[in-house]
Formats: C-alpha cells, sequence, structure tokens
C-alpha cells in the first residue's frame, strides 16, 4: 500500500519477533493528517502476512492518543523532559 500512494523506502531495519527470530523490512517516512493535525513518522514496508498497525509513535508526535474506552482518538497531553 505504501508504494502505491508513492512512498519510497529510504533504509532496511531488523526486527526481533516474539519467537526471537530476526526478520528484515525497508522503513521511509510519511506525513499524516488528522483533525487538523500533521506529523512525519518512520513507516515500516511490510510483507505478506504481516499486520498493518498504525503506532504509537505516529499518534504521540501528533498530539493524540486512543481512548480504549470510548474507542476514540483523544488529544494527549505533552509532556518535556
Amino acid at each position: 500500500m505504501l508504494r502505491e500512494l508513492g512512498v519510497q523506502p529510504n533504509q532496511k531495519l531488523e526486527f526481533e519477533l516474539a519467537n526471537g527470530s530476526a526478520i528484515e523490512r525497508e522503513a521511509g517516512e510519511v506525513r499524516f493528517y488528522f483533525d487538523g493535525r500533521k506529523a512525519v513518522s518512520p513507516v515500516i514496508f511490510g510483507e505478506e502476512g504481516d499486520a498493518s498497525v498504525l503506532g504509537v509513535v505516529t499518534l504521540k508526535s501528533m498530539g493524540l492518543e486512543v481512548d480504549p474506552v470510548r474507542k476514540q482518538i483523544r488529544p494527549t497531553r505533552l509532556i518535556l523532559y
């Protein structure tokens, strides 16, 4: 899907699976827009059988979080350390 959208990979990363085995996947960057917010976030080019997931990195970069009770995306409090 990423390639269909014109996204190009710019690196390869290694990931460890729950069973301890390692896999390699291509990665790139995408600009996301949601409810007037925007951010650039890393994306992983999955292969057949890989899950499609919008991750916490993307949500946090836009100042958002998932409310599991209401099943909604909502603004979150950002904290600087």
